[in-house]
């Protein structure tokens, strides 16, 4: 049987978006940021987040890397951004900007890598929205501490690091998934 590492990133896709939606929401929640700072830092974020995955995903097409790797930097990123949250929210917010961005791009490379369809993407990104509903919820109430969120991710860093490493497996472009824009 063919070893994937799809459970392991499914589940470290949603511990580390509910990491970044605990985040956001509890520094406002707790006052460790003004409310006329809280769109500012959710723009902050998303453009962290989503607007920079292109440029990993070029970083990895560069230098030949798996996906384990940049999933790995971005969960330690993300846990990072926990950590400092009450000291240093505008760099937190950039820690978990990035460190999402860059676990997407990881994910998404072995998602994409080891199928020949899209089921196992689809997969990959449906626990995402799960996580991310749920740590804006925590954030709101305050459930759980970041001690434990930090744990969580260092529980997913390790599994990636143990389960999802190896070669990188390279497609020919002939065969790599295609996307157009009309």
């Amino acid at each position: 049987m063919k070893k994937s590492p799809l459970t392991v990133y499914t589940v470290s896709h949603f511990l580390v978006d509910l990491a970044c939606g605990y985040t956001l929401y509890s520094m406002y929640t707790k006052g460790e940021i003004e409310a006329a700072s809280v769109a500012v830092l959710f723009i902050l974020y998303n453009m962290l987040a989503f607007a920079t995955q292109h440029l990993f995903g070029a970083l990895a097409d560069k230098v030949k890397s798996n996906g384990s790797t940049f999933a790995f930097v971005g969960i330690i990123s993300t846990a990072i951004g926990v950590l400092i949250r009450g000291a240093a929210p505008w760099v937190s917010v950039c820690f978990v900007g990035l460190g999402n961005a860059c676990f997407h791009v990881g994910g998404g490379i072995d998602a994409l890598t080891e199928s020949q369809g899209f089921t196992r993407a689809g997969i990959f990104v449906s626990s995402g929205a799960l996580g991310i509903a749920l740590g804006c919820r925590f954030g709101q109430n305050l459930l759980f501490s970041p001690t434990l969120y930090v744990l969580a991710l260092a529980l997913a860093a390790l599994a990636v690091a143990i389960f999802c490493r190896g070669e990188r497996k390279v497609i020919p472009d002939e065969e790599a998934p295609q996307t157009t824009i009309s």
